[in-house]
């Protein structure tokens, strides 16, 4: 009599044997034990191979991950090192220079610096992206922020290996320093500097130059106000440009000893082309609005200009520069050639402008509107009804001539000097469009630090 089969144990899994002695038809034990012999050198091989792409994806996530950006705080007085902390910020811009990578920002909180030329050696970053800012803290408020410039043998700051960097919210005051206050030079490109005032250079207010290496360019001045620069009335101008692809961008320039801006580039080689300079209010400068000269495709346009000594003038070589929709209001300084627009260029383009109670209301110069391939037409030589141009409110009254009398320029430009979206079909003449509804733009802020040393020209 066969026995019993055996109950099955609960939990327990019994081993099922085949005829060979194997468990679940896999090779018995010895021979098991050969096979994997056989694969051992391939074992290894494939651990290997494995750490070592392990070790590259890790080191590829290292490369390609960005940094996490920082944000330090510097003030009048503070400890020695780097700070993080707004509430304990530190004492020392060097130590705070010295902290910043590519992407940091480094807050100054509100006072008086005297920097002399310590932001000399402010780093930039690496690309567009990855700029290092230098800022008035916004939470101290507009403009909080004086960084007195003052080395009486050098510019106020002078940039010449750093590019891609921001400077925002500050006032660089440069009384009693030796020349320009705020110098882009050499190596230094992509630099932007905004919602800031520069003041009292002894020499010009922006210098942005080639220097020895004819290469930078690329900067950006956005909402500056750059006022009382300069004592020599030849040389010394609000906004110097002697470097490619700069953009001059909703400035007040006043007060300035010569030019408010210079585009000019002597003696350098396919330098101060291709600078835009729009949507500026430019007055009260010891001599005219602005040259454009020495190299080509220069634009001036939806700038506000009065009360300088001259108009706009285009001279000093180069080609196609451009002059589109400027107010020219007042400019009555005595200069020998103080037409609304001089131009002694070739192929310059000259539309849509205003030209009004100017020394001269015209277009004059060796090329003049018609000579050397100029193209001048749709211009305003007259009163263009603005509604208070003694007070500063250059917008066109109802019926003014200048309504609708322009060419459409918006293959180059699109709004008016307020931002407003010119209609397509006949353009306004001037700055302003009309029925945009804006108000004339509203004075820049004014300091609550101690009132700047004013280095005034002529009597």
């Amino acid at each position: 009599m066969a026995p019993a089969p055996r109950a099955a144990t609960p939990g327990v899994v019994r081993e099922r044997r085949f005829a060979d002695g194997s468990l679940h038809g896999h090779a018995p034990a010895t021979k098991g034990r050969a096979a994997l012999a056989l694969l051992a050198p391939y074992h290894a091989e494939m651990t290997c191979m494995c750490r070592r792409m392990l070790f590259g994806l890790c080191l590829l996530l290292v490369v390609t991950l960005p940094l996490q950006a920082a944000t330090f705080y510097v003030a009048t007085s503070g400890s020695d090192g780097c700070s993080t902390d707004r509430d304990a910020p530190s004492g020392s811009i060097a130590a705070s220079l010295g902290c910043l990578s590519p992407g940091d920002t480094l807050f100054f909180r509100a006072g008086t610096y005297e920097v002399g030329s310590s932001m000399n050696a402010a780093p930039g970053g690496d690309s567009p992206t990855h700029r290092v800012t230098i800022a008035g803290d916004p939470q101290d408020g507009s403009l909080a922020v004086r960084l007195h410039a003052n080395d009486a043998g050098d510019n106020g700051i002078t940039l010449s290996n750093s590019s891609f960097m921001v400077w925002d919210n500050v006032i660089i005051d440069c009384a009693g320093n030796g020349h320009a206050c705020f110098k882009i030079t050499d190596n230094a490109h992509h630099i932007r500097v905004s919602n800031s005032e520069i003041r009292n250079g002894h020499d010009s207010g922006i210098l942005a130059n080639a220097g020895q290496l004819g290469t930078p360019g690329n900067n950006e001045f956005l909402h500056v106000q750059v006022h009382d620069n300069g004592t020599d009335t030849a040389l010394d101008h609000g906004v110097y440009l002697a470097s490619n692809d700069n953009v001059v961008d909703g400035c007040d320039i006043h007060d300035n000893a010569t030019f408010g801006v210079h585009v000019f580039c002597g003696g350098c080689s396919g330098a101060s082309a291709r600078n835009i300079v729009r949507n500026n209010t430019i007055h009260h400068n010891g001599g005219p609005v602005m040259v454009l000269g020495t190299s080509d495709s220069n634009m001036a346009y939806n700038n506000l200009a009065y009360n300088n000594s001259a108009g706009i003038q285009i001279r000093n070589g180069g080609s196609n520069n451009q002059v589109y929709n400027n107010s020219i209001f007042g400019n009555t300084g005595g200069d020998s050639e103080g037409s609304c627009i001089l131009n002694l260029n070739d192929n310059s383009v000259m539309r849509n402008n205003i030209c009004f109670q100017n020394q001269t209301d015209s277009i004059n110069g060796d090329c003049g509107a018609t000579g050397c391939g100029a193209q001048a037409d749709h211009n305003l030589f007259g009163d263009p009804l603005f509604v208070d141009a003694n007070a500063g409110d250059f917008r066109l009254s109802p019926g003014s001539p200048a309504i609708g009398a322009g060419v459409d320029l918006s293959s180059i430009f699109t709004t008016d000097f307020n931002g407003a979206t010119r209609p397509a079909g006949a353009w306004d003449l001037g700055a302003l469009q009309s029925g945009s509804g804006d108000p004339p733009p509203p004075p820049p802020p004014t300091s609550s630090l101690p009132a700047p040393i004013h280095v005034r020209v002529g009597p």
